[in-house]
């Protein structure tokens, strides 16, 4: 009540505004996944190498989430009085073990309804959503084979790797790393450190693979 009355851009307005926009059930109900089309719009223009990687870095700071990859400053692993800029592979929704164990059969085919239920929801039939989720589940599963165990993790060497970014950038090749950074503003050059590198390679393997189509999928996913 107090944020209808506050300041133009003061703290308690835009918590207020937040608050009311999730609450609004009718109004969400109304607009549905509208405010997601420009999104899926960019999504479905992309054309070549630079695109995707614009739009992996749009994506990535509407959602506050890695998708294919992620780049962000931290402290250095070693030297703790620099800072260095890594560049990983995100995790998956369902943990690496319900890819790839036969007894989680039951949670991937859960997995796959509810993609399709929210792929319906975005506008999808129910033959196109269940191919999709289908493609995304194999997607997904082949990037779990490639990720650090539990127990590779805790060894740093192998958990943080350090390279040149020219050699991070031949190593994704299918992304123009160049525009990716500069979407962020981080300067190339230099060192950077890579996290997941064996899944950020299988993910530029991948781009080249797999039609554009079903990269464009699960971006919209």
């Amino acid at each position: 009540r107090a944020g209808a009355t506050a300041a133009r851009g003061s703290p308690a307005q835009q918590v207020g505004d937040f608050y009311r926009s999730g609450m609004d059930e009718k109004r969400l109900t109304e607009l549905g996944v509208t405010p997601l089309q420009p999104d899926f719009d960019r999504i479905a223009a992309i054309d070549g190498r630079k695109s995707l990687a614009d739009t992996l870095a749009r994506l990535a700071v509407a959602t506050n989430d890695t998708i294919v990859l992620g780049a962000a400053v931290g402290t250095d692993t070693v030297d703790r009085k620099r800072y260095t800029i890594y560049v990983g592979d995100g995790d998956l929704p369902l943990g690496v073990d319900n890819y790839l164990k036969p007894e989680m059969q039951k949670i991937r085919d859960g997995y796959v309804r509810q993609v399709a239920a929210y792929l319906v929801i975005a506008g999808s039939t129910p033959e196109d959503a269940k191919a999709a989720a289908e493609r995304i589940l194999a997607i997904e599963t082949r990037i779990a084979g490639k990720k650090l165990t539990p127990v590779e993790k805790r060894d740093l060497a192998k958990r943080y790797q350090k390279m040149r970014y020219d050699d991070l950038r031949s190593m994704l090749g299918n992304v123009d790393l160049d525009a990716y950074f500069a979407d962020f503003g981080l300067p190339t050059g230099g060192e950077v450190i890579v996290m997941e590198a064996a899944a950020l390679r299988e993910r530029n393997t991948m781009l080249a693979e797999l039609p554009l189509a079903d990269t464009k999928i699960y971006l919209r996913w």
